[in-house]
């Protein structure tokens, strides 16, 4: 089955997440979520994982994976009807997809 949320993060935003999972000084759940977001990732860099094998993979449940996804991809779209904006994810915008609890 298909995912629902399809996420695409550019170059910039790929090499970010992984800075955060390798520097070592990230908490738990945020590194949790950089990788959630790498192998969910659709774009030419990621792996393009189902909802279910990252969720396994991670350890975390696959309502967590799925949340994580709608809301990148909702969040998005609003910024750019807002903003009009031609990057896929803002600064401001990645960091809170990081730091918010889900």
């Amino acid at each position: 089955m298909k995912n629902k949320y399809i996420v695409r993060l550019t170059e910039v935003e790929h090499q970010r997440l992984e800075e955060l999972i390798y520097k070592g000084k990230a908490a738990a759940y945020r590194r949790t979520r950089a990788q959630i977001l790498l192998w969910i990732d659709e774009g030419c860099l990621g792996l393009q994982l189902m909802d279910k094998e990252v969720a396994e993979t991670v350890g975390a449940n696959q309502s967590t994976v799925s949340r994580l996804c709608q809301r990148c991809v909702e969040e998005e779209k609003l910024l750019q009807g807002k903003f009009e904006c031609e990057t896929s994810i803002t600064k401001k915008h990645f960091a809170s997809i990081i730091r918010t609890p889900l």
